[in-house]
């Protein structure tokens, strides 16, 4: 008995080599249902559910979907024949989707239900293997199959584990501003020069605002109100607008960095999910995964002038350097598309039949990027670069980097590019001459740090992290963190205008 257990916990594993790049597209039916129950709700990258009062559920994915004529008819509830709007601690759907909530055993620590009426067919299942694991969760041993390859405690009683918290991890502006003042180190945020009198803009994952951070004390200076929890944000190469995409009501906010104040917001596609803004028009692109189109908005005007249809569902925009190609990954089939931007497609009359052609397949894409003729493509599950030569029309060369790289950013000043992996917190420093390795920055053991910027000298960067409430600090002439800028919210994105804000 012991030995077809241990075989069956092997054969789910091996699989979250296979479901992760499901692990982000919920079955539509269910994205629907959860919409018209819970409106505001937010349905994060990786499948986290966040309700407007706080309640989280993580989707379980099932060995294989069931066919029904309904999939998203709620089969069964803990407790039993509760209502969704009741907020029960275990959902099966028809077609085997199962989400579990989040409950609060303590101040701090959070744990699933551990309920014996749990299908067998639930606890075979498998979180999304590129689930930015909360903080805090423990789950009951009998559940620990669902983890696969995700790092989370185990416990038949939650309320007893000592979880290791952030050190002095604190919200209080007051108390991140002793932390700054008493640093010793060689250098801090108070001595980067591109951070001098800017203002960082910063999104998370469990609000629905903007928030002005002062890079040189950490503290939150403002605080901007959204439609929804933003997914995605980008600026205007003018530096005065910031533009944030708003999942939930399928909307575009626009934000004055003259003034740190909401102007206005621009319906688009239903769950906009990425944004980019281009360097030589006033037009924005606006990526709507449910809707398979790609919004573009003239920001002069303030209006939607075209909806381009595309094939699949659109995620992790990249316009091509000279702006002539649009590419992106269609999330349900990991499929690389380039989309070319004839005049009609960015100008007043509608694109009906776009210049659309496949250019590779990627298991779970992270971040797509371009430069000269090469296209990268970054893949979560398999952890791997791969380097595709557009002008031969083939995919050149992998490179493995670290655990769950979810970010990538080129640097042609310094012929480098930088791959950020989350899992094993590591910098990965590629020359993009030879698409060598030639060093690995490592970063603190905790949290998930999910974001690179590149500041405008090119000499240091910021690494974001959505689940640590500090941003480290990285020399790219050294290549070392040179220090960690303690900051009173957890981040998912962050921008830095280049005009001066004193506002």
């Amino acid at each position: 008995m012991k030995k077809i257990i241990i075989t069956i916990i092997s054969i789910f594993i091996n699989l979250s080599l296979i479901l992760p790049s499901l692990g982000t597209e919920l079955p539509k039916p269910v994205i629907d249902l959860i919409k018209e129950k819970i409106p505001n709700a937010n349905i994060r990258f990786d499948g986290l559910i966040e309700c407007p009062n706080g309640t989280k559920y993580l989707p379980v994915l099932p060995i294989s979907y069931q066919n029904s004529a309904n999939p998203a008819e709620i089969v069964m509830t803990i407790p039993a024949k509760a209502s969704f709007a009741s907020k029960p601690d275990l959902i099966l759907f028809a077609n085997n989707l199962t989400l579990l909530k989040m409950i609060k055993k303590s101040e701090k620590i959070y744990t699933l239900t551990n309920s014996p009426e749990i299908p067998l067919k639930v606890k075979l299942g498998l979180l999304p293997q590129d689930l930015v694991v909360p903080e805090n969760l423990v789950i009951p041993p009998e559940l620990r199959i669902i983890t696969g390859d995700l790092k989370i405690k185990t416990s038949s009683d939650a309320s007893q584990v000592l979880v290791n918290t952030q050190n002095n991890r604190n919200t209080d502006n007051n108390s991140v501003t002793t932390i700054v003042a008493k640093s010793n180190k060689s250098a801090s945020a108070l001595e980067v020069a591109d951070l001098v009198n800017k203002t960082l803009y910063v999104t998370n994952f469990n609000s629905n605002l903007i928030y002005t951070v002062s890079p040189q004390t950490g503290k939150s200076i403002k605080s901007i109100r959204l439609s929804s929890i933003p997914s995605d944000i980008t600026i205007t190469d003018d530096n005065r607008y910031i533009l944030a995409t708003c999942l939930s009501t399928n909307k575009v906010s626009i934000i004055d960095t003259t003034t740190s104040r909401f102007v206005t917001e621009i319906e688009v596609g239903k769950f906009p999910v990425s944004i980019v803004m281009s360097k030589s028009t006033d037009n924005a692109y606006v990526a709507n995964r449910l809707s398979s189109s790609i919004s573009i908005i003239d920001i002069k005007n303030m209006t939607v002038i075209n909806n381009i249809p595309v094939t699949g569902s659109p995620a992790n925009l990249v316009l091509s350097e000279d702006e002539q190609n649009m590419f992106y990954n269609d999330v349900a089939s990991g499929k690389i598309y380039r989309l070319q931007l004839t005049p009609p497609a960015i100008g007043s009359k509608k694109l009906d039949n776009p210049s659309i052609d496949m250019i590779t397949q990627v298991n779970n894409v992270a971040k797509i990027a371009q430069f000269d003729k090469y296209l990268l493509t970054l893949s979560r599950s398999d952890n791997l670069l791969n380097i595709y030569n557009l002008e031969k029309n083939e995919r050149v060369k992998t490179l493995e980097v670290g655990n769950k790289p979810v970010d990538i950013k080129v640097v042609k000043e310094k012929n480098k590019l930088y791959v950020l992996s989350a899992e094993s917190r590591t910098i990965s420093v590629i020359d993009i001459s030879t698409f060598t390795i030639n060093n690995t920055i490592t970063l603190k053991d905790s949290g998930f740090p999910i974001s690179i910027n590149i500041l405008n000298s090119t000499d240091t960067a910021l690494v974001a992290n959505a689940d640590s409430y500090e941003i480290a600090i990285i020399d790219l002439n050294e290549e070392k963190v040179i220090d960690y800028l303690p900051v009173g919210t957890t981040i998912n994105s962050l921008i830095i205008p280049q005009t001066v804000n004193n506002k």
